[in-house]
């Protein structure tokens, strides 16, 4: 399953990186839905070049910021500092889960884009129905930071 999400925000690409590469951007996109812990070593992304295919360490997903739903642990397979980062994440929901961000110049602001690829283990349709929902959530939370939406 492959899903895409773009979002123009009014802010220096610079800015929405730094957002996009520190708990409390991960978490403000994702709450009140989801809350991820353990976010420490992907805060190291934004001033560093990570070993790519190396997991950063264990983030665990919270349903509405408290109930252990699922266990992620962070790969990164390919980054540019300011740019863009993908991850391979093995979950225990997901077969197969990669997770591409990019951040680019768009005028005055930014475009920023999430490319998603993903395999459930079960549940296939409504999986892909809560990963579209999950990640609308996150742009317009995005859009709501940034643009005040």
């Amino acid at each position: 399953m492959e899903l895409l999400f773009r979002s123009s925000l009014n802010a220096p690409p610079a800015v929405v990186w730094l957002w996009a590469t520190s708990s409390k951007g991960v978490n403000g996109e994702l709450m009140p839905l989801l809350r991820m812990r353990g976010l420490k070593p992907f805060e190291a992304l934004r001033d560093a070049d990570p070993v790519l295919g190396v997991p950063l360490g264990t983030c665990w997903l919270l349903l509405f910021g408290v109930l252990p739903v699922d266990r992620v642990l962070l790969t990164p397979v390919a980054f540019e500092a300011g740019r863009h980062f993908a991850e391979e994440s093995p979950m225990w929901s997901l077969r197969r889960w990669r997770h591409e961000r990019t951040v680019r110049p768009e005028g005055e602001g930014t475009l920023i884009e999430d490319r998603l690829n993903f395999e459930a283990r079960v549940f296939g349709p409504a999986t892909k129905y809560f990963v579209r929902f999950l990640f609308t959530h996150r742009h317009r939370q995005l859009r709501r930071h940034f643009n005040g939406e």
